[in-house]
């Protein structure tokens, strides 16, 4: 039983990481040492709560560095940042009628963009919701790393500021991305 536990201490980060699938609610019921090491991890990842990401790897850093899988679960950040991104797009057409964000933005909403197209402050302004207070090019740098690394297909059109998502999946399964070189 303790070899199990060991081998899926790698197993599920490994998974949740490179092929996004996430670990049956039977696995985590039968081993509680893994949900309780993994749970709120994932949890925060669908719900796309970076706050919560950060607590729980705050919370959690000393088991996980003594189990070596820090580096590991610190890379999945990225993954709750991918889902803060997809949150902008899917809901950015409703954005002026929230009062709550409006307050947020620093300009007006009147260049959200339309189809393909999400503006810069859409995505600084989603990532000031979900709890990551930052600039403008910070920002821009987020996104810029999100389509590198594949979790988004588009581009940026830096004159213009703003993101130009691909027509078809502009946010990939995890396990169809394609990964860039030196990610391989």
């Amino acid at each position: 039983m303790c070899h199990y536990r060991r081998i899926l201490t790698w197993i599920v980060p490994l998974r949740l990481l490179l092929k996004g699938s996430w670990p049956s609610p039977v696995l985590l019921e039968r081993y509680p040492a893994i949900d309780g090491l993994y749970g709120p991890f994932v949890r925060a990842i669908t719900q796309g709560d970076v706050v919560a990401f950060d607590e729980a790897l705050q919370a959690l850093e000393g088991r996980l560095v003594q189990l070596n899988v820090w580096i590991i679960v610190l890379r999945m950040r990225e993954i709750a940042l991918r889902g803060v991104f997809r949150k902008v797009y899917v809901y950015r057409p409703f954005c002026p009628f929230l009062p709550h964000l409006i307050q947020v933005l620093t300009q007006r909403w009147k260049a959200l963009g339309s189809g393909t197209r999400v503006t810069i402050q859409a995505f600084h302004a989603g990532l000031k919701l979900a709890g990551q207070e930052m600039d403008t090019d910070e920002a821009e740098c987020l996104v810029a790393n999100s389509i590198y690394k594949g979790f988004m297909k588009g581009y940026i059109s830096h004159e213009a500021q703003t993101v130009v998502l691909a027509k078809t999946d502009p946010f990939p399964r995890l396990a169809d991305r394609i990964l860039p070189v030196g990610l391989q």
